[in-house]
């Protein structure tokens, strides 16, 4: 096996791109190897035998809208999802809001949903829903797409954490945190999901999608 050492890998012209190997190679990285990120991973393939997060997607909210929207990608290549999103603005008080999706978002689930057995999946708390001119900050769930162990997939989404500031005092208010499990008669997996607000629009927001690899 032939080898080659170096102290660094750069381009032929400012800002290009290094390419390791061709479609078909397989590069590996030996056993007691650290391999160390300081930038930016974007994974636009297949993530296999590395532990932790992928970051997905990313986006920046910045108008007021009465909905939001996104879609899940890589159904087969990760067990999981976290989905995290800070400074979400509504425009007025009320309970925010999720639906989940089959078919990419063309239409929304409106039944199903448990414990609460309405058709939608209310987020945050009853003494967050009643307060006005606050902000959804560091809000984190986890979105199980598929059951892999059954035909009839049984699905749901965990929130985590998160919090809601306001002006008044207390200036922190914590969100609920339970399970939501949506159970479908048919295979499909979850595939997109949308937030919103029981009345009114939001505004602003920075969203990041994970996949969760193990």
């Amino acid at each position: 096996m032939s080898e080659i050492k170096v102290d660094q890998l750069s381009p032929r012209t400012a800002s290009g791109t290094v390419t390791l190997g061709s479609s078909g190679d397989s590069l590996t990285i030996p056993s007691g190897v650290t391999l160390t990120n300081n930038g930016t991973l974007t994974n636009n393939g297949t993530v296999d035998g590395i532990g932790g997060l992928v970051l997905l997607s990313s986006s920046t909210n910045s108008s007021s809208v009465a909905e939001l929207e996104f879609t899940i990608p890589s159904l087969s290549d990760y067990r999981a999802y976290y989905f995290y999103f800070t400074d979400l603005i509504p425009a007025s008080a009320g309970y925010l809001r999720m639906q989940l999706s089959t078919d990419g978002g063309s239409t929304y689930l409106t039944s199903g949903y448990s414990p609460q057995s309405s058709g939608y999946i209310d987020v945050n708390r009853t003494d967050v829903s009643g307060v006005a001119n606050g902000i959804y900050s560091n809000v984190g769930m986890y979105i199980f797409p598929k059951n892999d162990n059954s035909a009839a997939y049984s699905t749901g989404v965990s929130f985590q954490s998160g919090v809601y500031k306001r002006s008044a005092s207390p200036q922190y208010i914590a969100i609920q945190t339970w399970f939501n499990s949506v159970t479908n008669s048919t295979t499909s997996p979850i595939n997109a999901f949308k937030i919103f607000m029981s009345t009114g629009n939001v505004s602003g927001g920075t969203f990041k999608l994970y996949g969760i690899t193990n």
